[in-house]
């Protein structure tokens, strides 16, 4: 059981707990070199409602959109953070001991933002503010290579977040839908390169390919361009 708001915020703001659990399975070995674990994770939470306005995809509509609720009743009740995710990883050994190794993880629910952010909010609204409501989906998958000895590594990994899973590409932005920003779906291609110069000190050269669905939002009618390159030399201590 937790309680908070999370890093971002200063204080906590109501006496709601959050229930987080993970049940998994240790690596296992399928053969001598080949190894294998998964696990599933839940998250059951939320946050108090101090605004009476919440917003959520109205379900049937021929479009699409973001339909106020404004009933007093709203207020002190509990606005919904469910996730739901899954892992796996899976590590092949080689005969000189380098390592071909896979990871995925999946995650889907229920998320309370904002009009701007699907981020947690990190204090409460003021009355004239509004929660919205989201669901959402999101992946992680790698692919990770050892390449002459345990000092080299290449890499390869693909993301994807989509904060409003209801909303299609042009959906989003149409006038009147009350949709923004908070509801594009980007994915990431990056690949790149771990040194392990020792125990205690890497370096990575990194590149991402980062990608938006095309939407009827001024300025997010096409790609953007937020590719991203990084280096970076890491010393644990």
């Amino acid at each position: 059981l937790f309680n908070g708001q999370g890093l971002a915020a200063s204080a906590d703001f109501d006496s709601h707990k959050d229930f987080i659990g993970r049940i998994g399975l240790k690596p296992v070995s399928i053969t001598d070199k080949i190894f294998f674990s998964t696990a599933a994770s839940y998250f059951n939470g939320g946050m108090l409602q101090n605004t009476k306005y919440i917003y959520r995809i109205a379900e049937g509509s021929t479009t699409k959109m973001f339909a106020v609720d404004s009933s007093e009743i709203n207020l002190g009740k509990i606005a919904p953070r469910k996730y739901y995710g899954a892992d796996a990883q899976l590590k092949i050994k080689n005969k000189k001991g380098l390592a071909t190794e896979f990871r995925a993880e999946v995650i889907t629910g229920t998320q309370t933002g904002t009009a701007l952010t699907s981020e947690t909010p990190a204090a409460l609204l003021n009355g004239k503010e509004a929660y919205f409501i989201r669901k959402f989906n999101g992946g992680y998958f790698y692919a990770l290579q050892n390449i002459w000895n345990l000092h080299h590594q290449l890499a390869v990994k693909f993301d994807y977040y989509d904060p409003n899973s209801k909303l299609g590409k042009r959906e989003i932005g149409k006038p009147g839908t009350n949709t923004n920003v908070a509801d594009i779906k980007f994915y990431t291609l990056g690949f790149g390169y771990n040194y392990y110069i020792n125990a205690n000190v890497k370096l990575l050269v990194w590149y991402d390919l980062v990608r938006n669905e095309k939407t009827s939002l001024t300025g997010y009618s096409d790609d953007i361009k937020d590719n991203i390159f990084t280096t970076r030399l890491q010393f644990r201590f």
